[in-house]
């Protein structure tokens, strides 16, 4: 066997030290580039190399940080942070406690590095709890690059109930993604760089083991555990407890009829057992407890629970909320005098009589049969609770007890999880945690307090709106002039009622369209009346015939036809037409057409809106209404003279 020093021994290939251009021979008798060297001058040698790389760092340039460390405090810090030894922790290190009870019993905490102490203050009778554990600010210091992960991996750990093996592979996967980031950077442009040796130390903060990592984030909540009988459930502290149990069966009630005995105790009349007769069951098996009771210990609960910030008002907010007695609290229809109750005798009677009667017997039991075979026959076995199938004790009626590799309780596993999982809680919420961490808090309580989806984007709100029906019947009109494969266009709410072989034969028109308040055509703005009402007034050529209008609503319509094709897009004008002035009636602006000085005189009277094409728009027009009589005194209507600017 080599000696002890060759397995201490590192290979180094600093630059400041010439290591990098030494070589030495590997174990199958290759050269290998470096120097083997004691790990700790490896240590003091990537160390130099980083310094030198820091002195030759031009002074205009700001100084490097490593990590949360600055570059001038290196000289000041130790190699490894303080919150470094937390994660130094073994994965099973047994769980003990320096401190025992008055009472005699051990107990036992997590692998936590910092044992609590709970002494009472010499100056009065109550007692002090020491709730320094708890308020240290060392875990919230580490840099929130290297927490989020361990706080990620918790979280699965004990809100997804994953396995050791697969949260231990989520740690190192994110110790090595977080090198990645740090080495090679967010852009594939970027030149990867190997990370200084402070870098490295503290890219090793995040554990490997999960166990570990709730040592680190002090979740392990300060168990007791007592060594238990599996048959008369006497409990005894660890550090002293008997090979057999030791507790007389005579003081506790029933317990022939209900406790698995050993062998060597059952007896046709247990009742007549002599008074020094002990359990004797055994409480080890291969120098390992068979059986184990653990409950938490109150004053680390308490000393965890009061140091928890605004306890004050979360205590004062409970004591008003419950500050009426339980029975107050129900809503009894008689009012009943509160009950008496019970006295100490009265409850420990009960219990001896409920224990001395049979599991299933009662004060009146039902006839029985003469058939041996009858459930119901005296000699017919009764049902005991040590033969039910929900029993969990280690006991010798078990059929596999001999083979059972009892490796811990279920009931300690389950405690320590649940306070676990409490503690993670309680930690994520807390308002210590570093800047960085609290926007992505709420991420992370998301896997037990679901968030409400928010939606980043908001979707376009529709903007088509119905078309007036008299202008929409007008519009199908006006597309079965054209139609398309000799199919004509119906209302989509008619079309959608016929069968399959008679929709074939028509194209629906949908019966909402897109309204805007202006268009521009050939450079010109046409305005709705309710927009602009200088650019509201239009001549309009449509078959040949001039007319006048004013434009009430434009609006694109949009629609599918049946046979193959891409969708058919038109702008619409509804306006309210000016008629012309009859020729029963006076018109002075009639000799004006001779010159063609293309000024018009209409009615301006109420009118059903017309549906027009955006391409029969001819142009503007200006315009000046009159009051009945102010062209003329013959003239008794209301009318307006137009000026059309067609260029």
């Amino acid at each position: 066997m080599p000696p002890r020093s060759a397995y201490r021994l590192a290979v180094c290939r600093c630059v400041t030290y010439g290591c990098g251009q030494q070589q030495y021979i590997d174990a199958d008798g290759n050269h290998q580039t470096g120097n083997r060297i004691n790990h700790t001058g490896v240590k003091a040698h990537q160390l130099a190399d980083q310094l030198q790389n820091l002195s030759m760092t031009s002074e205009n340039q700001p100084a490097r940080m490593l990590g949360h460390i600055p570059v001038d405090e290196l000289a000041h810090r130790p190699l490894r942070p303080s919150a470094d030894r937390a994660f130094s922790q073994p994965r099973d290190v047994p769980e003990s406690s320096t401190r025992a009870t008055s009472n005699g019993f051990s107990a036992e905490a997590g692998p936590s590095n910092r044992p609590f102490h709970a002494n009472p203050t010499q100056n009065s009778q109550k007692d002090a709890f020491d709730t320094s554990p708890y308020l240290e600010d060392e875990m919230y210091s580490i840099d929130p690059v290297l927490l989020y992960p361990i706080l990620f991996t918790a979280s699965l750990a004990l809100f997804s109930n994953l396995s050791v093996r697969t949260t231990n592979w989520a740690l190192k996967s994110q110790r090595g993604f977080v090198k990645l980031i740090k080495e090679s950077g967010s852009t594939p442009a970027q030149a990867r760089t190997d990370l200084l040796y402070t870098e490295q130390k503290e890219l090793e903060e995040i554990p490997s083991n999960i166990h570990t990592v709730f040592s680190k984030l002090n979740l392990n909540p300060r168990l007791t555990v007592l060594n238990t009988c599996p048959s008369c459930f006497a409990m005894f502290p660890v550090d002293h407890a008997p090979e057999v149990c030791n507790f007389p069966i005579n003081t506790v009630p029933g317990l022939f009829k209900f406790a698995f005995l050993p062998p060597s105790l059952e007896t046709s009349d247990a009742h007549m057992a002599p008074n020094s007769t002990s359990c004797s069951q055994p409480l080890f098996k291969k120098h390992r407890p068979i059986r184990q009771t653990g409950f938490q210990d109150l004053e680390a609960w308490i000393a965890r629970f009061i140091c928890r910030p605004n306890i004050e008002e979360m205590l004062d907010r409970s004591l008003k909320e419950s500050n009426q007695p339980f029975w107050a609290m129900q809503d009894d229809e008689v009012d009943e005098p509160e009950p008496r109750p019970p006295a100490v005798p009265e409850i420990r009677d009960l219990l001896c009589d409920l224990a001395n009667e049979d599991f299933n017997e009662h004060s009146n039991p039902p006839s029985e049969s003469d058939d041996p075979s009858s459930s119901t026959h005296p000699s017919a076995p009764r049902v005991r609770i040590a033969n039910l199938a929900c029993s969990t004790g280690n006991s010798s009626t078990d059929p596999d007890y001999e083979n059972q590799g009892w490796a811990g309780e279920l009931e300690i596993t389950f405690i320590k999880t649940f306070c676990r999982a409490g503690n993670l809680s309680s930690l994520l919420r807390d308002a210590r945690l570093p800047e960085a961490i609290l926007p992505y808090r709420s991420q992370l309580l998301s896997i037990i307090d679901p968030e409400p989806f928010v939606a980043q984007t908001f979707p376009q709100p529709d903007r088509r709106s119905p078309i007036e029906v008299e202008v929409f019947q007008q519009l199908v009109h006006r597309l079965n002039s054209q139609k398309v494969n000799n199919r004509r266009w119906i209302p989509s709410t008619e079309w959608c009622l016929l069968s399959k072989e008679g929709a074939a034969s028509y194209s629906p028109v949908a019966s909402s369209a897109i309204f805007v308040p202006r268009i521009t055509r050939e450079g010109v703005i046409y305005s709705t009346v309710s927009d602009n009402p200088g650019n509201s007034v239009v001549q309009t050529q449509q078959g040949g015939t001039t007319s006048f209008g004013q434009i009430l609503s434009i609006f694109h319509h949009r629609r599918i036809p049946v046979v193959e094709g891409p969708p058919i897009s038109d702008t619409w004008i509804s306006i309210r037409e000016f008629p012309p002035i009859p020729m029963s009636q006076p018109n002075p602006f009639r000799t004006l057409a001779k010159p063609d000085m293309q000024t018009y005189l209409r009615l301006d009277i109420s009118r059903p809106p017309s549906l027009i094409h955006i391409d029969e728009i001819v142009a503007h027009c200006g315009w000046m209404t009159y009051e009945p009589e102010e062209v003329t005194d013959q003239l008794k209507l209301k009318t307006i003279a137009l000026v059309s600017l067609d260029r």
